[in-house]
């Protein structure tokens, strides 16, 4: 299991085909080139702030606005404590974020098993095609027609997929037709069996595969059991603070636990812990 506090961590400029003055905290990631890739950010928008197109994606994404609303398409906002889920194929944006905004982003691979491109190969990628055109407002713009797609204009993530996979992108039917917003407020605390003190808001699964969400309250002095038994989890505390092998670990720490491992935790707060918990796509299980 791996463990991380974010006030460890430094700010380090976003390494891709996005706005130069975005920042993020990488708390954890996956394995490259493989099914279940995956990255858990803490992101924060530079100023100027950041437009993207409309456009979709090949992978899974949670968001979880730390300090304001997340714009993800037109007169369709995450609130501050609301959690947004957006599967892969469904196309959201175009949207504009201010400047300032912070947030907690999870981008995994999903049920399609495409995987996640990560940030080293994103980065690459996008430096390489800077030789042949420029990135701009999320559009890739080819000086003359060329690359695999030989478009001129392309979604800028695209384009830096298809170069460094060396194929044209393809994506999974979507789901969901849109970007999904979920209060967690509309959802009932449910007392978890065999943990006095300890309630969960379970707001999620999303797909056969596993993906999934759920929200974890642990009263001081209560203990519970945090297990990956059916795929990879990641848990962040939001609220308080939590114990586990004798340290306190305050809001912003993470956890990750791959699949079979589990973690004790103990709630430390003066009144109860909050933790959002994700879990992601079991490969292969569809």
């Amino acid at each position: 299991m791996e463990k991380i506090s974010s006030a460890q961590l430094q700010w380090a400029p976003y390494p891709g085909q996005r706005d130069s003055t975005i920042r993020y905290k990488s708390l954890f990631k996956g394995t490259p080139r493989t099914p279940d890739n995956f990255e858990l950010s803490i992101v924060a928008i530079g100023e100027g702030g950041n437009y993207s197109p409309r456009h979709r994606h090949n992978f899974e994404q949670f968001r979880y606005p730390l300090n304001g609303p997340f714009n993800q398409s037109p007169g369709q906002d995450i609130p501050k404590g609301n959690l947004g889920y957006l599967a892969e194929g469904t196309y959201y944006g175009p949207f504009q974020l201010p400047a300032g905004l912070e947030f907690l982003i999870l981008q995994c691979g999903g049920p399609n098993g495409c995987g996640y491109m990560s940030h080293d190969e994103l980065m690459e990628g996008t430096q390489a095609l800077k030789a042949s055109g420029e990135f701009t407002k999320g559009v890739y713009r080819r000086f003359e027609k060329g690359g695999i797609g030989d478009r001129l204009n392309q979604d800028a993530y695209e384009a830096v997929w298809e170069h460094v996979n060396g194929q044209r992108i393809s994506y999974a039917r979507a789901r969901y037709r849109e970007a999904i917003t979920i209060d967690p407020e509309a959802f009932p605390w449910v007392p978890v069996a065999a943990e006095p003190g300890v309630q969960c808001r379970e707001v999620g699964p999303f797909n056969e595969c596993g993906t999934a969400a759920c929200f974890v309250r642990i009263e001081r002095g209560a203990t519970h059991v945090l297990r990956a038994d059916l795929g990879r989890r990641l848990a962040v505390v939001l609220h308080g603070e939590v114990n586990h092998g004798g340290q306190g670990w305050d809001v912003h720490s993470g956890f990750h636990l791959r699949p079979g491992e589990s973690a004790l935790l103990a709630g430390a707060s003066t009144e109860h812990a909050t933790l959002l918990v994700l879990q992601l796509a079991q490969q292969g299980a569809s």
